[in-house]
Formats: structure tokens, sequence, C-alpha cells
């Protein structure tokens, strides 16, 4: 068996009750996530997943500036089927609270931001439905496959979660996947969900789009 590939963050700060919390916040949340036990170091909570059954663990710093740090993991995993996941985690490192959207928008525009990432997501599960009815056509995807594919994508179209994101140097960038049973796992849509601090300006909170954008 191969050895498991980890590679998880440390945060260091001058405030350390502020790097402590942040710390803790992402053993919470990607250590703990085969490895359910509170009580035990990162380093054992990661031994303790690896024999539970992760294998890879990644992450990249996406944003971190005036305050604001931004991460994306990559987790991989083996069960019944090997699986995989992004997560993302968003910290004011003043305080060291984590980051939602709806504390970086403004009151007013967040739920039309909402409206506007799953419009978008609509759109792209559309154009993908399109596209898979074409492949069936075209002999070049299982008409079998067809059907549960068109229903997921239905079904995932029906609502949006603004849960997953991260903060780049440009914008921001929702995570929403329609995630599909391993059957017809490599069927999965591919669609991008990220929008420029341009057009966000008059909807963020000024504070948060100056820390964000200079």
């Amino acid at each position: 068996m191969d050895t498991p590939t980890i590679i998880y963050p440390i945060i260091v700060l001058t405030n350390n009750a502020v790097a402590k919390k942040i710390n803790s916040h992402i053993k919470r949340n990607i250590a703990d996530f085969y490895a359910d036990d509170s009580t035990l170091s990162v380093n054992s909570t990661l031994r303790a997943a690896a024999n539970e059954g992760l294998t890879d663990l990644t992450y990249e710093v996406t944003f971190n500036k005036n305050g604001i740090l931004s991460l994306i993991f990559w987790v991989e995993g083996v069960g019944a089927y090997p699986s995989s996941s992004k997560e993302t985690l968003n910290f004011d490192l003043v305080t060291g609270m984590s980051l939602t959207l709806k504390e970086i928008f403004l009151p007013e525009k967040f739920n039309a931001f909402k409206k506007t990432v799953h419009q978008d997501k609509i759109n792209y599960l559309k154009e993908f439905k399109k596209e898979l009815k074409e492949d069936v056509s075209n002999n070049e995807t299982d008409s079998s496959d067809y059907d549960p594919a068109v229903e997921l994508a239905n079904e995932c179209s029906k609502s949006v979660s603004l849960d997953q994101f991260i903060f780049t140097a440009s914008g921001i960038s929702v995570f929403d996947d329609c995630d599909f049973p391993h059957m017809i796992q490599a069927m999965e849509p591919v669609y991008d969900l990220s929008y420029k601090f341009s057009m966000l300006k008059s909807s963020i909170k000024p504070k948060r789009f100056t820390q964000l954008t200079q």
C-alpha cells in the first residue's frame, strides 16, 4: 500500500491566540474528516485519518493579504470506493473568525449575488445536458447513463450553496458541484462560478472590498 501524501498547514501569527483559533478551526474541518477526536494533536489525528482511509491531503493558499486568508484543500480517501472532495476555508486574520460570503457582502446585495450564481449554475447545467444528449446521439456516451445523469443535473440545478468559496487576486470563486455516484462519476459536470471584484464593487462592504483589492 502506498504511503499517504499529507500536506497540512499550520498558521503562525504574531497573535498566538488568533493563530490557535484558526488552527483549531482547520483541524476541526479538515484533519478530523476521517478521524473525529478533538483530544488528539494534529499529528495524531492525521495518522489516525490515514489509518481510516485518508490517502492524500494537500492545500493551496489562494489569498493572503490585508488580514484575509483563503485556503482550498483537496482530500482523497478510500472506503467502499475511492473518494475525493474540495474544502475551502476563509479567515479574518485579525479576529480569527471564519469568513462567509454573507459577512463579506452588503446585506441588501447578498441575495442578488446568490441569485446570479444560481442562474449561472442553471445555465451551465443546461449546456451540460445539451452536450450530453449530443454525445449519446454520436454514440460517445452510453444511453443507459443518460437518464440518471440528466435527473441528477436537474435535481442539482434546483438550489445553490455559497458555503464553499475562495478569494483570489482577481475575484471570488464559488464551488457548488453536482456530485454523481461512483458508477457515473466520470460524467460529473464541470463548471466555473467565478466573479471578478471589479463586477462586485457595489455589492461588497467597503472595508472588505479595500482589503480584497488593495
